[in-house]
């Protein structure tokens, strides 16, 4: 009997230790899978087996879903298909792993994939640190972005700056010469053009400079040059798929009989690769081909008509040639995968240009709620929103995103945008409120959380709260002057809003958003004669609409 019991205890006691084994032996495990996983996935993507290279990337995250290597791969294979879906990788990654690198990736996405003012690369480059411009590709990213503002000095710093950094690197050299090919000044774009010539013999960038002297042939119009230099790209085993395309714009600019040979040549080429089939199809629809491209697509294999990138360009081009009922009849039986919610959003699109209000309704809901709380899906799909002029649905995607993404300061920024433009006062208090939840010692959101309140009739007692805060803070800052001076006159206390307004210097009171206020508490002690003048500097500022109505009232009282 008590050897029996021996047993059972040395038998419990085994079985606790097989259990820990166990226990503790899981996360070698799920990290062993998941390194095999992200192996295969690199072997794919390698490979060029884009699906395959997918779904071992995903198996990989299931495993671990802050697999840093996982999310690179997701994101290059995002940004292989030209999808806006790489914004949700690159924000993954800088957020996993934020080192400055990180970061700026993400910052170029978002030039690539969001629209002017390009709000999402703006907070990403003003959040770094200062040691950031120490780093090129701060520089570069910065550079690009003020390319695309049409902010050329700022951009020309900026390349100078790189290359400064990296004095002997021939790539620094050749993107100041391609922007200083655009100056107005002919000496130096022909500095520009000679050192693109220079460049042209440097192995590391030689191909850059040829493609940037074909460009810039082009837009001189020396079509015949740019023809040459263009089949000469083509002829060198670096050139790209977009210089193929540049190819066929001289061809089609310069009306050659040989387009049609080389388009068709370029569409066999690429009938069997999903990603440039989409890009030659963006390049038909852009030289209004439309009917060709879709005549081109229809005649691909079905198996590669299957593929969501290309029911994406079929979807291109019922767009672009405004066949709606075709739009639909085609989108209505598809899924995109990760990307429905793109198909669901065209659908709303069309439904909405036919007049049918409740299914655009329906399917852009479907098309929110197909983009779940993925931050790529839902940053496209507030692109397309703002493309298409659908207001209503911008405003509520960017309120989305601030909620469910509260260190993307950018949207708020973008609605108080979109307020400000509409002179939606209520709006504009409901952003300064989310952003003095997110930054609360921020004397300036007080002080509009407090003006925009008190103009609502919102809370008055904390409007009057943080109006006194930011006045004790910063007594000789006009505009807390003002804010205070006003709250003091909506609790009744006039006399002292006008004492406090007074201890401004005059060239303060004279700003039309100072003098509005002090035209206002003026008035409503009865100086009328000497309101006047401030009534007339108020009316040339930009003030809400409710500060409109309180001067008007305030001129009518007598």
């Amino acid at each position: 009997m008590e050897s029996n019991k021996r047993w059972i205890i040395g038998g419990s006691v085994l079985l606790v230790v097989l259990a820990a084994a166990l226990w503790f032996g899981r996360p070698a495990y799920r990290n062993f899978r998941e390194a095999r996983a992200v192996a295969q996935a690199r072997a794919f993507l390698d490979a060029k087996d884009y699906a395959n290279a997918s779904l071992s990337a995903r198996r990989a995250l299931g495993f671990n879903p802050n697999s840093l290597e996982a999310c690179r791969i997701m994101a290059t294979l995002a940004e292989t298909a030209g999808s806006a879906v790489v914004l949700e990788w690159r924000r993954r990654i800088a957020e996993i792993q934020p080192a400055l690198t990180n970061r700026l990736m993400l910052a170029a996405a978002a030039l690539r994939y969001q629209p002017p003012p390009f709000a999402l690369a703006r907070q990403v480059l003003a959040e770094l640190p200062p040691t950031a411009t120490n780093l090129v590709p701060f520089h570069l990213v910065s550079a690009e972005m003020a390319l695309k503002l049409n902010q050329l000095s700022e951009a020309e710093r900026h390349l100078a700056n790189a290359s400064a950094l990296q004095p002997t690197n021939a790539l620094h050299q050749l993107n100041l010469a391609v922007l200083r090919l655009q100056s107005t000044d002919a000496t130096i774009a022909t500095e520009a053009r000679a050192v693109l010539v220079r460049l042209r013999a440097d192995p590391a960038v030689g191909t850059d400079a040829l493609r940037s002297l074909v460009a810039d042939l082009a837009r001189r119009g020396e079509l015949a040059a740019a023809r040459a230099s263009s089949a000469e790209l083509l002829a060198d085993a670096r050139s790209t798929f977009e210089d193929q395309l540049q190819h066929l714009s001289l061809l089609l600019e310069d009306r050659s009989p040989d387009l049609a040979a080389a388009l068709s040549a370029l569409q066999q080429q690429s009938s069997t690769n999903v990603a440039a089939i989409h890009h030659l199809n963006a390049w038909m629809i852009g030289h209004g081909l439309a009917d060709d491209a879709l005549a081109w697509l229809q005649q691909l294999p079905e198996a590669t008509q299957a593929s969501p990138r290309v029911g994406m360009a079929m979807a291109d081009c019922h767009v672009a040639r405004k066949d709606w009922p075709a739009l639909e009849t085609a989108l209505e039986p598809q899924d995109w995968g990760e990307e429905d919610f793109l198909r669901l959003a065209l659908r709303s699109h069309g439904a909405a240009q036919q007049q049918q209000t409740l299914a655009a309704t329906a399917h852009w809901r479907a098309a929110v709620k197909a983009a779940s709380d993925h931050f790529g899906a839902l940053t496209a799909l507030l692109q397309l929103a703002d493309r298409w002029q659908r207001s209503q649905d911008t405003e509520e995607l960017l309120w989305r995103i601030a909620e469910r993404f509260p260190t993307q300061h950018w949207t708020l920024r973008e609605l108080d945008r979109l307020y400000v433009g509409r002179g939606d006062t209520r709006g504009q208090n409901r952003v300064y409120a989310a952003m003095l939840a997110r930054f609360p010692n921020d004397l300036a959101l007080k002080n509009n959380v407090a003006a925009t309140s008190l103009l609502l009739n919102l809370n008055p007692t904390r409007a009057h709260e943080l109006a006194r805060q930011v006045y004790e803070a910063e007594k000789t800052n006009a505009v807390f002057v003002s804010t205070y001076a006003f709250a003091l006159h909506v609790q009744g206390k006039t006399d002292e809003g006008v004492k406090l307004m007074q201890t401004l210097p005059e060239t303060e009171l004279q700003q039309p958003s100072i003098a509005a206020y002090h035209a206002l508490l003026l008035a409503a002690v009865g100086e009328r004669d000497r309101a006047r003048p401030y009534f007339a500097l108020a009316e040339q500022g930009h003030l809400l609409p409710e500060e409109r109505e309180l001067l008007a009232q305030a001129r009518r009282q007598k």
